[in-house]
């Protein structure tokens, strides 16, 4: 995916999932080469519907229920994803921006979620 004006201090990084299918989504993407006072004006969101449709993705309503959180911590830097609903597909496709002072970025992620036992037992 193209990134207009690039935020040359932040560059995101592989997308770690907490979560399981039907359950409320808790995943993270790291922040690499980046420094926390780069951070204090940036914002993390989910991209509008031009750039989904730029990356000829579907924008399912769904993904208006996550949430992107710019977490910064002595240790490490990441982007806590998270959802007010529980996740009842298997799969979701979303691309996040970053705005900050310095410009934005765009990347396209993918989540898979497994079942949970209970989801299994029924089968």
């Amino acid at each position: 995916m193209a990134l207009p004006n690039a935020v040359n201090a932040v560059a995101l990084g592989s997308l770690v999932v907490d979560s399981r299918l039907n359950q409320k989504l808790k995943a993270r993407i790291e922040l690499v080469s980046t420094q926390v006072d780069e951070l204090v004006d940036a914002r993390a969101t989910l991209a509008n519907q031009a750039a989904f449709d730029q990356a000829e993705l579907k924008r399912p309503f769904i993904l208006t229920s996550l949430r992107f959180e710019i977490v910064t911590k002595v240790t490490s830097n990441y982007i806590l994803v998270s959802s007010k609903e529980s996740i009842r597909e298997p799969q979701l496709n979303f691309i996040i921006e970053i705005a900050a002072p310095a410009g934005r970025i765009l990347r396209e992620y993918t989540v898979l979620l497994r079942p949970t036992a209970a989801d299994l037992d029924r089968y």
